[in-house]
């Protein structure tokens, strides 16, 4: 690889991980599919992988990389050819091929099958491209992932989702306060929240709305939610040094 094309390798990786100067989502996306395309030959069908539930930890891993692991199944990627029969390709830079492979045993050590939707999840959306992200929402239609530790039914896939946008709006609150938080919500526009009751026969809790109806949550289980999306958050600052 000469050192010119190296040199505008880096300006595109740099311009996508940029998040200090807003871009266009068509821009954005444009500067996806080439890095996509300089790694594989061709961007990478996001719609296929979405459909899958059964991810290895090493295809997760690569993806996250922008790496499409069944036109790169080993330790190569295009380096900006064409993907076609005839091109090997070259190997992957070790700094990389590192972060593929510790990144890879972190996926191993919860699952050996993943989905899309777990994968974005569980890394952050902060840490994998838009074209990914967007494939993600679409899957579930929602406009952020659930949590990888709770149910996986759509109408708690709502209510999480949610919460955590909440959650986040409020300042990452934990234990009761986050709880009192949620008051203010009842009954506003877009709101989840139709009953919140501070003291009754039941005790304290909320009913929100779900995709499938309604459900009740008492108050130590939005505390414990809170706490899980803290956890969650913590495990993921921490792999952001190997991504």
């Amino acid at each position: 690889m000469t050192t010119g094309f190296k040199s505008k390798l880096k300006i595109a990786e740099i311009e996508y991980y940029n998040n200090q100067r807003p871009v266009s989502d068509k821009a954005e996306k444009n500067v996806i599919e080439f890095v996509e395309t300089i790694h594989n030959g061709q961007p990478i069908d996001w719609d296929y992988w979405a459909g899958l539930n059964n991810i290895t930890p090493e295809q997760a891993a690569k993806l996250v990389h922008h790496i499409d692991p069944i036109l790169w199944p080993d330790d190569t990627i295009a380096v900006g050819k064409p993907n076609h029969g005839r091109y090997k390709g070259e190997p992957i830079l070790a700094e990389a091929l590192v972060k593929i492979r510790k990144l890879t045993q972190k996926l191993s050590n919860y699952s050996s099958s993943w989905t899309l939707v777990g994968l974005v999840d569980f890394v952050g959306e902060e840490h994998v491209s838009s074209s990914m992200a967007e494939a993600v929402r679409k899957t579930i239609k929602i406009s952020s992932s659930c949590d990888f530790e709770l149910p996986v039914n759509s109408g708690e896939r709502n209510y999480t989702s949610w919460l955590r946008e909440i959650w986040v709006k409020e300042k990452r609150p934990t234990g009761a306060p986050f709880f009192y938080a949620l008051k203010k919500y009842k009954g506003q526009p877009e709101s989840l929240v139709i009953e919140w009751w501070h003291t009754s026969p039941n005790g304290q809790g909320v009913k929100l709305k779900t995709n499938t109806g309604t459900i009740d949550l008492p108050k130590s289980q939005i505390q414990k939610i809170a706490s899980k999306f803290k956890s969650k958050e913590k495990k993921q600052k921490n792999l952001s040094s190997e991504i």
